[in-house]
């Protein structure tokens, strides 16, 4: 599973982990915990309000990164009621959710209107395709002009992010990817793993 990981890495994929359920009971789980090397993407669960759900591990290393993982509605419809579905919990139902705000944010910058920023766009915006240059940008572009909530997590949300225009966010995502490195991550032989 890690050359699979590493592989899609070297190949533009970002890959997104859940963090895990089991609070301060447990670390964040594998391959989660891949997310101090940069090989992924951490995610924690908060509720509807960005508020970090109890459940989430202590993430001690890079971005503390949540979205909405409670009560989700499922597929599964709820034998109780012929009208609703069971709604579930987790940072794996927050996962999902965080992929889906950045496939947003890939396909609103692949279309984006680049006046005057040709040059940097070829340059930087393949940056975009990795753990660390998505994570900065989902951190500084799909929370509230704050940052972060209270509890030191940055909640991602779409709204943030799709109600900037071009002109403004062009640029700002454009000087965000410039500050991440052309090879951000260590090598195979530098990863340190973390067992789960």
């Amino acid at each position: 599973m890690l050359e699979s990981i590493r592989t899609a890495r070297k190949n533009g994929v970002v890959i997104f982990a859940a963090a895990g359920n089991e609070g301060g009971n447990r670390d964040v789980f594998w391959p989660a915990a891949l997310y101090s090397s940069g090989d992924v993407i951490c995610i924690s669960s908060s509720n509807d309000f960005g508020v970090q759900s109890g459940f989430n591990p202590e993430v001690e290393h890079g971005r503390r990164i949540c979205t909405l993982g409670e009560g989700v509605p499922s597929c599964q419809p709820d034998l109780s009621s012929s009208l609703q579905v069971v709604h579930r919990s987790g940072t794996s139902f927050a996962t999902p959710i965080a992929a889906a705000i950045a496939a947003i944010v890939l396909a609103v910058m692949d279309k984006a209107d680049y006046g005057g920023f040709e040059e940097d766009k070829e340059r930087l915006l393949p940056r975009l395709r990795t753990a660390r240059g998505m994570e900065s940008v989902l951190c500084k572009t799909c929370v509230a002009r704050s940052g972060s909530n209270s509890s030191g997590f940055s909640y991602i949300a779409p709204w943030f992010f799709v109600d900037v225009e071009d002109k403004i966010l062009v640029p700002k995502i454009l000087d965000i990817l410039g500050s991440i490195p052309e090879s951000p991550f260590p090598s195979a032989e530098q990863t340190t793993l973390v067992p789960g």
